[in-house]
């Protein structure tokens, strides 16, 4: 004891707990060690030796044999297939089917239309797929209405109105041909004229004047039906619908223009939609047509009475200029008088806009051409009927409006 002063010192308890605590620790660190030497290599995991025969062979350990073609083919096939996470749809079809479950579900007068253009545009990320997912529906021919929950559009567009509505304008965006022949199936088979203008929409963007006949030969079947004749029945007081006419002028079609005529003189709410087409003819058959309708006093009347379709009209003819000359000194009062000059005095950037979104050549909104061709007609307007002014009032309006023009036709110089 006396060799060994430093173990003299050490209580013999504490030795013993000192030498326990280290054979733990060796015992504990070579378990761990075995543990790692056989834990299984990343990839895999889960699977069974007895079904893989690579795995089934002596000594086929997971970390020393490689993967079969088959079964490294099979792992390929199962990290590729989709899967849905927190209910992200793995196809178009279930997109719309759960797009179908959950209109069905709401309260029809109060539909949630930013659900539905999530949707839309879920469809939209799949590409071709939703394409055809969107043509399955519509052959179906059904549809759900959005009521007073229609979803809105760009500015100057008319918002979508239902399903089918929104699928259609869902086709222009797509850029496959199974959009192009689903648009096309639809020009074909509707008997909507609001379906028809975006149909018509999309096939002239990719494929412009390639399908004016069949396009002009639906649009003559839907405006010439009984339903759309009729004042009171719904395809007539739709507004959507009733711009379908628009596409007689966008197409500047010769058989249309009688119908046209028809709508303008005898049916009051297809009289704007009517007079807007006609302004995008030539300016011959604006005045042709014109003419032909001021001749009925009423029509006149009426047509007098939208001040703001005059300032539409090719201004630049004689024809033109002296219908509406008529009409503003015969069937006008002093305010529509005051409305028409209003509208003349701001020619910039009248652009004719298509109710599905259609824009006629040469009608650009930024267009200085037609713009100083707009300009140069209604100065020639002032012009003419200057001296008819009896009103104080409407004279200092005039001079005010030409010098507006004036200004425009400089900055557009």
């Amino acid at each position: 004891m006396n060799g060994r002063p430093w173990l003299s010192a050490v209580p013999w308890r504490t030795l013993i707990l000192g030498v326990g605590l280290l054979v733990l620790g060796f015992a504990w660190g070579w378990f761990a060690r075995g543990l790692s030497r056989n834990e299984p290599v990343s990839g895999t995991v889960g699977r069974d030796k007895r079904a893989d025969p690579v795995l089934a062979q002596p000594g086929g350990n997971e970390a020393d044999q490689p993967l079969s073609p088959k079964a490294a083919a099979a792992e390929v096939t199962a990290e590729a297939e989709p899967v849905s996470h927190k209910g992200v749809p793995r196809s178009a079809r279930e997109v719309l089917e759960k797009m179908l479950a959950e209109l069905e579900a709401m309260d029809p007068a109060r539909v949630d239309v930013m659900v539905v253009a999530g949707r839309l545009q879920q469809l939209k990320d799949f590409g071709e797929e939703g394409s055809q997912a969107a043509a399955e529906f519509l052959r179906t021919q059904q549809d759900i209405s959005f009521n007073m929950g229609m979803m809105p559009r760009g500015r100057g567009l008319p918002p979508i109105p239902s399903l089918r509505a929104g699928l259609i304008d869902l086709l222009g965006e797509m850029n496959d041909p199974v959009a192009q022949a689903a648009s096309l199936e639809v020009v074909r088979g509707t008997a909507s004229g609001f379906e028809l203008m975006l149909a018509a929409r999309n096939l002239e963007r990719r494929e412009p004047g390639s399908h004016r006949e069949e396009i002009l030969k639906a649009m003559q079947e839907i405006i010439n039906s009984p339903q759309f004749k009729d004042p009171k029945s719904g395809s007539a007081s739709d507004w959507m619908s009733r711009n379908v006419v628009e596409l007689a002028g966008y197409y500047q079609s010769k058989e249309a223009l009688p119908r046209l005529e028809e709508m303008i003189s005898g049916q009051p709410r297809m009289m704007a939609s009517a007079a807007m087409a006609l302004a995008q003819y030539p300016a011959a058959d604006q005045a042709a047509s014109l003419q032909r309708i001021v001749q009925d006093g009423k029509a006149a009347k009426q047509l007098a009475g939208q001040p703001w379709l005059l300032a539409r009209f090719d201004l630049r003819d004689a024809g033109v200029r002296q219908t509406v000359q008529t009409l503003f000194s015969r069937d006008m009062n002093e305010q529509q008088r005051e409305q028409v000059l209003s509208m003349l005095g701001n020619q910039r950037n009248r652009g004719v806009m298509m109710g599905g979104g259609l824009m006629r050549t040469g009608e650009s909104s930024s267009g200085n051409s037609s713009n100083r061709a707009r300009i140069e007609g209604a100065l020639r307007f002032l012009d003419e009927i200057s001296p008819s002014l009896d009103s104080q009032k409407l004279r200092q309006q005039l001079e005010n409006v030409r010098g507006n023009l004036q200004k425009q036709w400089n900055a557009n110089q």
